[in-house]
């Protein structure tokens, strides 16, 4: 490829689903790279390399020896992704017979057994995951290292929402949503003349899992508002999809 695609895979979005579908049956397993941690993936500055997945935001390509990129995301409601995410942390558990694999449980495993779903999600490292990925890497490392008086004043989250969205509409080469998975799939063959196999992963998912917690009325309606950066950021997405025009610097 004449520049590498990146892929930002926000958690709980069908991005597995995704990068089976078009991305595995057309990359060679030498030519894509995954990431296991910023930190790594600086030291290891990959070169030589087609296709860049992992959770990790936007800007990871300053760990890349070749800058010219294309970025590429995928987008979920705000509520059932939240609701996913924290359903798939609990099925993580070592227990569980259910879970998804045999290592070590979710990082977050304490914190979603210690908190109702809701109040989950008024711990602020949950909220806004979609908005804050698609921001970036510089802008939230920015966030972290402010002192709380500051944050706001200098790096408030209404200004990472703006940043959020003049990323996806200035600096992503596509974006979509999980609603529209099928044509963004066939978007991206198209664009880069790959095969496309209509794979839909089912191992991470939770909607089968016995010990799946089903939210109230007004618990999905407290995670919400609790996320409103992520509805403004999905509506916005959901809105402009059709209007992107693929294969654009």
């Amino acid at each position: 490829m004449d520049r590498p695609l990146l892929f930002t895979h926000i958690p709980k979005t069908g991005g597995t689903s995704l990068r089976a579908s078009v991305v595995y049956p057309n990359v060679p397993r030498e030519r894509l790279y995954l990431v296991e941690g910023i930190g790594k993936m600086i030291r290891d500055r990959p070169r030589a390399v087609d296709v860049v997945v992992g959770h990790v935001p936007y800007g990871v390509h300053h760990a890349l020896r070749q800058r010219d990129v294309r970025y590429l995301t995928l987008l979920r409601d705000p509520v059932d992704r939240c609701v996913s995410f924290y359903n798939y942390v609990l099925m993580c558990e070592e227990h569980n017979p259910g879970r998804p694999s045999a290592g070590p449980g979710h990082p977050a495993l304490a914190d979603a057994k210690r908190h109702a779903i809701d109040e989950f999600y008024a711990l602020e490292p949950y909220r806004n995951v979609q908005t804050k990925f698609t921001a970036g890497l510089a802008w939230d490392r920015t966030r972290k290292a402010l002192p709380p008086a500051l944050r706001d004043v200098v790096a408030g989250e209404e200004r990472m929402l703006r940043r959020a969205k003049r990323n996806l509409t200035e600096a992503y080469w596509l974006f979509g949503t999980l609603d529209r998975m099928d044509d963004l799939e066939a978007r991206i063959a198209r664009a880069l003349g790959w095969e496309r196999h209509t794979v839909r992963d089912r191992t991470r998912q939770t909607s089968g899992w016995s010990g799946r917690v089903l939210p109230t009325e007004a618990q999905r309606e407290r995670i919400r508002a609790l996320n409103a950066l992520d509805v403004e950021l999905y509506t916005f997405a959901a809105e402009r999809y059709d209007a992107q025009t693929v294969g654009r610097s």
